[in-house]
């Protein structure tokens, strides 16, 4: 049996790694049996030393003396022993200008505004609507000067002609007039007022350039807002304009103009059958035989005009869809209606939630800034 175990006291447990001095233990055998029973016991010198009093306390004992471990460039602050290998720091790993964490995840990239697409966008939809406005006035001058009549026709089997009033009694513009409707939102409504909207919201990228901590706490502008409901109903009112137009076109076509009605009601009396669309009129005009052939060159002159401002709708709702996308896309992203939105909601309750906890226990040490 050790007689330090049964000596009743051992040394405290110093920290790991402890070298003894070569010279302060030694170990030595008693036969008087302090370990009890008659045999002899083995104890160390440092035990010894802690067992009997030193005869001058304030000298200080060289047996319990350690060395002081000179501090490494690692993190513990101690000597390690050789078995124990150094591990280096890890080296943050980044790619796409983004550092992984600790768990090899990568940190939420930051949602891209599509400013940049939805000005140009914009722009081109002023623009189309500006080519629209164009059209559709030309179309109207037509029809209230040069289109007015009468035309001269000669009557196919021969007999003397007569005179076409230009305008039918069934004449519907109400397709044009839906067109010009939408020409002008997308030129007064989107293009004027996308300058206020994308104003506010390039105001609102730069602060979140600049403090991106707490960009998610200033909502987007109202003016935006205002003009993203704005774009997509404009959006709505060209669906409707481009339905409408052609359908409408496509109900009037394929008729013709019967000779004999026609001259019974010639001008100033208006030709009483059908229901008709500038164009589709028009076209029934040229294919009788007309007797000045310059009235033939302005009508279908005014024919590809008409043309133009019908198939422009499709090119006009194609970049309404188009904005409304990236401006609703724009809202639902950095306005809290999507998920991104949501999360960023349940973020700040969080925080709201953690805050309030750290408040009720501010009466504790160490938490709160009062004392106890």
């Amino acid at each position: 049996m050790v007689a330090a175990t049964a000596g009743g006291w051992l040394p405290p447990r110093l920290p790991t790694p402890f070298v003894y001095p070569s010279s302060s233990v030694g170990t030595s055998t008693s036969s008087s049996g302090r370990g009890g029973g008659g045999g002899g016991g083995v104890y160390t010198e440092l035990n010894r030393s802690h067992s009997s009093p030193s005869p001058h306390p304030s000298t200080p004992n060289p047996s319990l003396t350690t060395p002081t471990p000179e501090p490494d460039n690692n993190s513990r602050g101690f000597l390690l022993p050789e078995s124990e290998p150094r591990i280096p720091p890890r080296k943050p790993i980044i790619m796409n200008g983004r550092e992984k964490d600790r768990h090899h995840n990568f940190p939420p990239a930051a949602p891209k505004s599509w400013i940049k697409y939805i000005i140009l966008v914009t722009v081109l939809l002023a623009m189309d609507g500006i080519i629209s406005l164009s059209l559709v006035s030309s179309t109207v001058s037509f029809l209230h000067n040069y289109g007015k009549g009468p035309f001269e026709m000669g009557y196919p089997l021969g007999v003397s002609g007569f005179l076409l009033s230009g305008h039918p009694a069934g004449l519907v513009m109400n397709h044009g007039h839906a067109v010009n409707a939408a020409g002008g939102t997308a030129v007064v409504v989107v293009g004027g007022g996308g300058v206020l909207g994308l104003w506010g919201l390039w105001r609102f990228h730069s602060r979140r350039r600049k403090d991106y901590a707490n960009y998610t706490r200033s909502p987007l502008p109202r003016v935006f807002q205002a003009w993203a409901v704005v774009v997509v109903l404009s959006f709505l009112l060209s669906l409707g304009a481009l339905a409408y137009t052609f359908v409408e076109t496509r109900r009037t076509s394929e008729q013709s103009i019967d000779p004999n009605v026609a001259e019974e009601y010639q001008f100033p009396r208006l030709y009483p059958d059908d229901r008709w669309t500038p164009e589709t009129w028009f076209e029934a005009v040229i294919a009788l035989p007309m007797e000045d052939s310059r009235d033939e060159e302005v009508i279908r002159e005014k024919l590809r005009l008409m043309r133009g401002w019908k198939w422009n709708t499709i090119p006009m709702f194609l970049l309404g869809l188009t904005l409304a996308g990236l401006v609703v896309r724009e809202v639902v992203v950095f306005g809290g209606w999507g998920s991104k939105g949501r999360r960023v909601r349940e973020e700040k309750r969080q925080e709201e939630l953690g805050m309030a906890g750290l408040n009720g226990m501010s009466g504790y040490r160490g938490v709160g800034d009062g004392p106890l």
